[in-house]
């Protein structure tokens, strides 16, 4: 499914809300949105002003779409903190930091090439699904806390019956008993919270960026996802899928999401690009697992990618991740961001909390 209308798009006048601080908040990105825009209409190209403007629609957009999912808290926090900006530009500084260390963290996934998960000789498709069942019994550590990546994609794959999640078309390794009709392709495991917020954290850099991350999730209410995934149960079933190449940088470049239906587990598949239209993803993915002791990916994980997703889409952003990477420009993501008012909050949450970032 195609998102309408096409980004970037401008903040809306109609917008309401019962809590008089997110309405505020909200009206208060409307009129710097309106003040910018005059501002390059004098100054056209203005690629300062451009970047200004992307970074108040984020925090105007992030305030809308947490409130389209009922997320009072997070919506509730980022409205106080835009509230106690005395002026625009630090507005705009808050907006560059939930760019970096909120919507970026989850683009920056896309950095990593993953190893496929065709690494060792082509087993039975049948007789490959009993071994591990057989396993299933016996290595219940493994699947219920996956210490690597390699591990995490071991039992994804298991989980999700050897099959892309997104296309349903069969991994390569099990080509021996695949159907002569079936489509089939190398399949990935691609994290939803990326391994760079929980890994290599010995480089102070990384680990300021990591905690930085984790501490805008806490702020918004998500203090059990700070615990859940710390350390090396980055790695966990629920926060991995199994995607063929094609769909998996889609997902990672932010360009494809899921967005949850009624119907538990059951995900519409909406996309930002028509291009992505052609990659064989049906309109609605319904994720199964082979074994029920094998977790399904986690909705809420899903649901902070969607938001991610859609805001990059709506602000902007997305374009100028591009557009950074096709002008060759060197993007450091752990490089300084002047958000002052919020980067002093968050350093708070950050040194307080009882759950520290464990490196893997």
């Amino acid at each position: 499914m195609l998102l309408e209308p096409a980004g970037p798009v401008p903040l809306h006048d109609d917008f309401s809300h019962k809590d008089e601080t997110i309405a505020a908040a909200y009206c208060c990105c409307c009129e710097d949105e309106k003040e910018v825009l005059q501002e390059l209409e004098k100054t056209p190209g203005n690629s300062s002003l451009t970047i200004d403007l992307m970074n108040i629609r984020i925090i105007g957009h992030l305030i809308d779409i947490l409130s389209q999912y009922k997320e009072q808290h997070a919506a509730a926090y980022i409205s106080k903190t835009i509230m106690s900006c005395g002026a625009k530009e630090k507005r705009i500084e808050v907006g560059a930091f939930y760019n970096k260390y909120l919507i970026k963290a989850f683009w920056c996934n896309r950095t990593r090439r993953p190893a496929s998960s065709n690494e060792s000789s082509p087993r039975s498709f049948d007789s490959r699904q009993e071994v591990n069942k057989d396993e299933l019994g016996t290595a219940s550590d493994e699947y219920t806390s996956p210490q690597d990546h390699r591990t995490a994609k071991k039992w994804g794959l298991v989980r999700d019956n050897y099959r892309c999640v997104a296309t349903k078309k069969i991994d390569m390794g099990c080509e021996e008993d695949i159907p002569p009709d079936a489509l089939t392709t190398y399949t990935y495991c691609t994290h939803i919270f990326p391994e760079l917020t929980n890994t290599n954290l010995d480089d102070p850099t990384k680990s300021e960026y990591a905690a930085s991350t984790w501490a805008v999730l806490e702020a918004f209410g998500y203090r059990s996802i700070v615990e859940d995934l710390k350390g090396s149960n980055i790695h966990r079933l629920d926060n991995v899928l199994t995607l063929e190449y094609s769909v998996l940088i889609a997902f990672d470049e932010l360009r494809l999401w899921f967005e949850a239906t009624d119907v538990a587990n059951c995900y519409k598949a909406v996309t930002s690009h028509k291009n992505v239209l052609g990659l064989g993803v049906p309109d609605t993915v319904t994720f199964e697992t082979a074994d029920e002791r094998l977790a399904l990916p986690n909705p809420t994980y899903l649901r902070l990618h969607a938001l991610c997703c859609k805001v990059a889409h709506l602000s902007g952003a997305l374009e100028y991740y591009k557009q950074l990477e096709d002008d060759d420009i060197e993007y450091d993501p752990y490089g300084p961001v002047p958000a002052d008012v919020l980067t002093a909050r968050l350093h708070d949450i950050s040194t307080t909390s009882p759950y520290p970032i464990e490196s893997v």
